[in-house]
């Protein structure tokens, strides 16, 4: 009985951790709402906080990114479920970001380019 013992604990922990680590297809799910910034740090600093009318982005589901009722890109997850492609329609760039958290209420994606990194903060409308 001993030896079932630390492997029954072992079980159910990794039941309890995985029930919290959202899936693939959920973090699509995540992703797809209206985001509103609310800070922005840079190399670790706090950017100067922005006027009250900073525009809100919104993911859609079939991978278009609005603001401000027009489209201004489109977004893809890639197949580590941790990195975020966002291409930019003015452009034609695209950045790849990490996602640092993802729940239903917030949102922190991270760039580096180079030596300089920048993190952003959103929460869900």
């Amino acid at each position: 009985m001993k030896i079932y013992k630390p492997l029954l604990v072992l079980l159910v922990a990794l039941f309890a951790f995985s029930s919290f680590v959202p899936l693939p297809n959920d973090r699509k799910k995540l992703l797809v709402r209206k985001w509103k910034p609310v800070k922005m740090e840079v190399n670790g600093k706090l950017e100067e906080e922005g006027s009250d009318d900073e525009a809100d982005m919104e993911f859609k589901a079939d991978g278009k990114i609005f603001s401000e009722g027009e489209k201004v890109g489109s977004w893809k997850l890639k197949s580590d479920n941790k990195s975020l492609v966002i291409y930019i329609d003015d452009d034609g760039e695209s950045a790849t970001m990490t996602i640092e958290k993802l729940t239903k209420k917030v949102l922190v994606l991270a760039i580096t380019r180079g030596s300089d990194s920048a993190k952003m903060y959103f929460t869900a409308l």
